[in-house]
């Protein structure tokens, strides 16, 4: 039997830029408090400085926390 968690964390790792995914991410019967970060995808050249405004360049990692606050230990 499924039981739903009241408090916790949940991450993704994506390249589905945030304009796609949120609107699955932030449905209401979740009600999870979601935040996106981004993190440069990895290269081979030890030299490039990719571009985090390219959402070719970069990864996603959507936090999804439900209950409390991230301030809470």
């Amino acid at each position: 039997m499924f039981h739903e968690q009241q408090h916790g964390v949940f991450f993704i790792v994506s390249y589905g830029v945030p304009d796609n995914r949120l609107q699955y991410l932030e449905n209401e019967d979740y009600s999870w408090n979601v935040t996106v970060h981004t993190v440069p995808k990895p290269t081979v050249s030890a030299t490039a400085v990719p571009d985090t405004k390219d959402a070719n360049s970069v990864h996603y990692i959507y936090v999804c926390q439900k209950g409390g606050s991230s301030d809470e230990g």
